[in-house]
Parts: C-alpha cells; structure tokens; sequence
C-alpha cells in the first residue's frame, strides 16, 4: 500500500512539472507548407483530385491537363512555371483559366470537371504545375514538352484494362512507370474501363493511374467499352461517340475529319519528335451499334483523313493505334471488312507499326503486307494486339500461320523505343520477363528491315 501511494505522489509530482514547463517553453506552431496545403482542415470536396495530363496540339508547346472536384470551385485554374531546383521558380508562376463541365452521376450527385490548356510552351524544358480554384491547391507536379526536332525517345503501349481496375490493372500501369520513368507518355488502346459511362470506374482507374498521370501524359483511342451508354439511357443500344465521363478525363489532339465533333476524341493525329501517331474508330466496323450517320461520317470521312494523313506525313515513322486487331487472336470473330477499308492504306503508305487490343490475349505479326508475310527487308507492317488487365478469352488460332508470337493470356506492357534509324518494341509481363520483342531499322531512303531475336526467357 506504502509502495503504490508513493509512485502515485511521484507521477503526480512528474506530470505537475510537465505541464509548468510547457507553459514556460510552449511548443512552437507548426509551419504551413507554403501556403499551398495550410494545416487545417480543407474544404471538403474542393481538394483537385484525378489530374490527368493530356496533348492538344504540338507536344513541344502546348499540353492540356484535367481534374476535377465533387464540389463546384468558382475560379478554377492552374498555376505554370519553368521548373527549377529551388522553390523559387513559384514567383515566375502565371495563371491558366481552366473550362469546367458538370458532370451527372448517380442518385442525384454531381462531379465537376476542368480543363486548362498550357500553351506559349518552350520546346524540351521541365514544367512545373499546380491545379486549383486560388484557395485549394495540388501539389505541384513536372512535365518535360517534346523536342521540335526529331530526336530518339521511348513511350509506353498498353492493352485493354477494362477489369479489376484498382485491384490487378494496377499493376500493369505501375509496373510500365517503374519499368520506364523516363517515357515521354502512355498510349492506350482502349477499354480503359468496363462501362464507359460509369464514374465508378473511372475512379478506379484514376487510383491504378495514381501521380503517374500528374506528370506522364495519357493518350488513347477508345474501344468499344469505352462506348457504353448507361442501362437507363433509352438509346443505350445505339452509338455515338465516346461518353462524357471519357471527354472529362482523358484529352486528345482533336484534330480528325472536319465534322466530327461527336468522335473527336477517337480519330486524330499527333506528331511526336519524329513519329506521326494515328488514332482511328475501328469499333465502327465491328459488332458496335453505332448510329446511321455517325457510321456515314466515319466511313465516307475516315478512310479519306487517314490517307491524307500518311500521304503528307513528313516523319519517319508511323504508328497507327486502333481497339480492334486486323488480325484475331482471340474470340470466334473475324473484322474482314476493317482490313478490307485500311490493309490497303497501310500497305500503299507503308506503315511502322499498328497496334491494337480488344482480344485479351498476346499476338504478334512478322512484317506483313497484302496479308502475307514478307521479306524482312520489303515493305511491310507489323501488327501487334496488347492486354494489360486480367481478362481473357479463348485462342482463335485463324491467323497463327501470320503470328511470330502468340502468347497465354497475361498481364502486360509495352516499352518502344524510337530514334532516327531504329524502332524497339519489347513486352514485358508485370513480374519483369521480357516475352516477345523486336527490332526495324529504317535507312537513308526510308526502307525498313524487320529482326526479331525471337522470344526471349529471360527476366529484365
């Protein structure tokens, strides 16, 4: 009893010293973070959140970010300056008015959506940016624009997601990151999520995106997921274009047929250090129900754009991204009216590269030309179908006689590396093995040379 009464008068005596002490030295206030994130408590629903980076124009000098907030923001803009190793480059800040669109989601809600456009860019310099309303800032985040010459450089492909988006894509996407910080952007191919109209996916896969997107543009070409209306829609069944939940994430260079203001963010051109990029609605020819004058425009409008695209193509290279394969590899299916409108615009102008998804399987073609495999060293295209999330479907082996690879259903990415002389394509599985890979080597005269060390077992 002795003992406990006095450790009792003890600590009493402890905690009356403490507490003496701390009102003779109180403890310092805590420091904001520069007035970017005070410590208290935000405004709930106005914090920027899903910042996506995205191209416009010329990637030397312009670039196109979006993000958005549950709760409305009456000045939303973005604040741009050349980065620097100091927190100084913040004084040479100027602000960016950005657009915004409400968006309707389910059971009443709201989310509101921006985007601001940086123009008057300078060519090859590190950016730094911050999006918000004034008052509720991001974080600030890096870019690098393009090179207005021609110059090597290395981005990453992916294949359809459309599934286990926070849970499995993850891992694709991340894995492409670390594998290669240093890509200037991520292509998709589409079906970037399951349900195009449903921000519940899109929310998941901005969490797999994570801050990649903040300072990695993503550029893509929707598939036929990507198309989907919602069930109550009463012209759920019939196709117009991409949704809105698409539009207020993603930005594309919008630069397709004139009159094509419903499919602008699926058919467009993008020229990038020495390579044209093409996006074209292939799900036009597929089994979507798209309307009668949106499929008019598209088949009449497209075909005639993409010529004329390749026609006056200045580039060395050409990479065509479309959702649907010219050549199955999955799924009881065959789109013989798609090779039948482009095989031979890819043929005549001699196109790099085509790359595709949709399957949910691995393929990859040799250099083919007129739907037959050819000489390494003769004109000729190579085709490849991409998966990246954890679906997949059967084999369709109709066009194993075409394919240097086929592979199981995994989950994957793509690292291409391009210079004046040289295209890299390697995939990579998301544990690290190297599974097909491929080189073209262009000459003077703009003739290329298809080699391939075939498919290799081992790890990076």
């Amino acid at each position: 009893m002795k003992t406990r009464c006095w450790k009792y008068r003890l600590l009493t005596s402890l905690s009356l010293a403490a507490a003496l002490l701390l009102r003779a030295h109180p403890a310092p206030s805590l420091p904001s973070t520069g007035g970017d994130f005070p410590l208290s408590l935000q405004t709930p629903g106005k914090v920027p959140e899903r910042i996506i980076l995205g191209f416009v124009s010329d990637p030397a000098r312009s670039l196109a970010v979006t993000w958005r907030t549950s709760l409305a923001v009456e000045t939303p803009r973005a604040e741009i300056a050349p980065a620097g190793p100091t927190a100084d480059f913040q004084k040479d800040a100027r602000s960016v008015p950005a657009a915004t669109s409400k968006l309707d989601l389910a059971k009443g809600a709201n989310a509101y959506h921006y985007r601001a456009i940086f123009e008057g860019l300078s060519p090859e310099t590190t950016y730094a940016y911050r999006v918000g309303d004034g008052a509720v800032w991001s974080e600030w985040s890096h870019f690098r624009t393009a090179s207005a010459a021609s110059k090597p450089f290395r981005f990453l492909a992916l294949g359809d997601a459309q599934d286990g988006l926070k849970s499995l894509w993850s891992r694709a996407v991340r894995g492409a990151y670390a594998h290669a910080p240093d890509a200037r952007f991520i292509l998709s191919v589409g079906d970037i999520t399951s349900d195009g109209w449903d921000d519940a996916r899109w929310s998941e896969f901005a969490y797999a995106l994570g801050f990649i997107g903040t300072t990695m543009p993503f550029l893509a070409t929707p598939g036929n997921h990507d198309l989907h209306r919602p069930p109550t829609d009463p012209e759920k069944g019939t196709v117009v274009g991409v949704q809105p939940t698409w539009r207020a994430h993603l930005t594309a260079p919008g630069n397709g047929p004139k009159g094509f203001e419903t499919l602008r963010d699926t058919v467009w051109s993008l020229d990038y250090q020495g390579v044209r990029f093409l996006s074209l609605e292939a799900n036009v020819y597929a089994e979507e129900n798209f309307s009668e004058s949106v499929k008019k425009l598209l088949y009449d409008a497209q075909p005639a754009w993409l010529e004329e695209q390749l026609k006056n193509n200045p580039n060395r290279w050409t990479v065509v991204i479309m959702h649907n394969p010219l050549y199955m590899v999955a799924k009881a299916v065959d789109f013989e009216e798609l090779r039948k409108v482009f095989l031979p615009i890819f043929d005549r102008y001699h196109v790099d590269l085509v790359l595709a998804g949709h399957n949910h399987r691995y393929g990859r073609t040799p250099k083919l030309a007129g739907g037959r495999i050819v000489d390494p060293k003769a004109p000729g295209t190579v085709y490849t179908i991409m998966t990246s999330g954890p679906k997949t479907h059967v084999k369709n082996p109709q066009f194993d006689d075409l394919m240097a690879v086929t592979l199981d259903a995994s989950q994957m990415y793509q690292v291409v590396d391009v210079g004046p002389d040289r295209l890299r394509y390697e995939s990579w599985d998301v544990v690290g093995t190297l599974v097909d890979s491929f080189e073209l080597r262009k000459d003077g005269a703009g003739r290329t040379e298809y080699a391939s060390p075939g498919r290799p077992a081992a790890g990076k």
